[in-house]
């Protein structure tokens, strides 16, 4: 309140005041409404360990969805100028709120798919954030599958992390899928430090 005036709604200073809101929010232990209320008149201390959460946690489809969604702005926010393709400039950030095993659950073909490690199926790696009808597309359909329908879609991606899941082209096992969710947790760490 204190900023808003004279401010273009696309100021800088507004964009870092509402980041630093974001980042207080996200890291306190305590319940939104009471912490919404603690931040009008003090900083909120940091209790929460994301990186612990999202690290060690396997909460499959019980992850909580601001995770997905901040992890889409940082991926917008930092993408490298020079990979601005047509697909990235029409992507927007929306609300989806069910979450996709990109190596299925109950995969269709078990000898395309032998079975891996829960701990590995059901992490952040493995996981992304999609619209219901977006992942009632991909199903329990291989990841071979789901990486051409997604290739094929020439106007947009579904998301962000979904790209650098499928851009490389790479066998996407137990060991892909943890270096992925490094990676990602990573974007994270460097954003809130």
């Amino acid at each position: 309140m204190q900023n808003k005036n004279n401010l273009d709604a696309n100021s800088s200073t507004l964009l870092v005041n509402l980041e630093k809101i974001d980042n207080q929010l996200s890291l306190s232990a305590l319940q939104d409404k009471e912490a919404s209320i603690r931040l009008c008149t003090e900083d909120l201390k940091p209790d929460f360990d994301f990186e612990n959460y999202l690290m060690n946690g396997n909460h499959s489809t019980k992850f909580k969805h601001y995770w997905f969604q901040k992890l889409e702005y940082l991926l917008w926010k930092n993408w490298p100028e020079d990979s601005k393709t047509d697909e990235f400039k029409n992507f927007r950030i929306t609300s989806k709120n069910s979450i996709e095993h990109i190596y299925p659950q109950n995969p269709e073909n078990r000898i395309q798919h032998p079975v891996i490690e829960k701990d590995a199926l059901d992490s952040f790696g493995n996981l992304v954030l999609l619209s219901v009808s977006q992942n009632s597309e991909y199903s329990n359909k291989s990841v071979a599958v789901k990486r051409s329908m997604f290739n094929e879609k020439k106007n947009t991606y579904d998301t962000l992390k979904s790209f650098h899941i499928f851009k490389n082209n790479q066998d996407w096992n137990a060991q892909a899928i943890g270096s992925h969710k490094i990676e990602m947790i990573q974007i994270l760490v460097n954003h809130y430090n």
